[in-house]
């Protein structure tokens, strides 16, 4: 990675502000958004940040770990729906009496009646 080239210093009323670093947080699972949302309401509630500001920041952050969420449930679903393996598995008796029995239920059922 290159790095950013640096910017012109700010003036403000004649004096140079010193850019202060962002500094990196880590954003990547839903936990990582959680324990920032915590760090900025100790923030908030010390008077640190603003509420105002905390509250539009803690917006981001649920915002954030939806859409990791939503990833997350898509790779499932696809995971899912490439397996050539059955979702669940059923028991079915063995013996040949119950085998049967089962397979003439299983005729009599109206899969498309909603009177039950």
């Amino acid at each position: 990675m290159t790095k950013k080239a640096a910017s012109r210093p700010v003036i403000h009323e004649g004096q140079v502000l010193k850019a202060i670093p962002t500094p990196q947080i880590k954003l990547a699972t839903i936990e990582d958004c959680r324990r920032e949302m915590a760090r900025v309401y100790r923030d908030a509630r010390t008077g640190s940040i603003d509420t105002a500001d905390a509250s539009r920041l803690v917006y981001m952050l649920v915002s954030i770990s939806k859409m990791i969420e939503a990833g997350q449930t898509e790779q499932q679903l696809t995971a899912l729906m490439t397996d050539d393996r059955p979702v669940f598995y059923l028991n079915f008796p063995t013996t040949k009496k119950e085998e049967k029995i089962i397979e003439h239920n299983v005729q009599d059922v109206d899969v498309y009646d909603t009177n039950e």
